[in-house]
């Protein structure tokens, strides 16, 4: 709402002065946290579109990032025992290594 002198000033078109309106504009900081998620983000979503443009090409050696669903698909895989290590990073396009690393730390498994 504001005071009915700042009301008058707009109404006679004079500008009205703002506390702070002449400070100059200052960015977030480099190793501002939030920052480095959204940096991070970034850097993730480009691999995961390079591994996924790279997938049929013979120099390819596995992917090395999965989809939330593709996690819950290998462990399940790996659960019901249908298939070994190998056979798994091969269905999946996995890099060969990927599947001990996701389930040797204990942080993923399936509900």
């Amino acid at each position: 709402m504001g005071n009915s002198a700042s009301k008058g000033a707009q109404a006679s078109g004079k500008a009205v002065s703002r506390a702070g309106a002449g400070k100059k504009r200052q960015y977030p900081a480099a190793n501002n946290p939030a920052i480095a998620i959204v940096n991070a983000r970034d850097r993730i979503a480009r691999r995961f579109a390079e591994e996924s443009e790279d997938l049929g090409r013979k120099a390819f050696a596995g992917r090395t990032l999965l989809s939330a669903r593709e996690i819950r698909e290998v462990i399940s895989a790996k659960e019901q025992r249908r298939w070994g290590d190998s056979a798994i990073e091969k269905q999946f396009h996995l890099k060969s290594g990927v599947l001990a690393e996701i389930l040797s730390g204990g942080a993923v498994k399936n509900v």
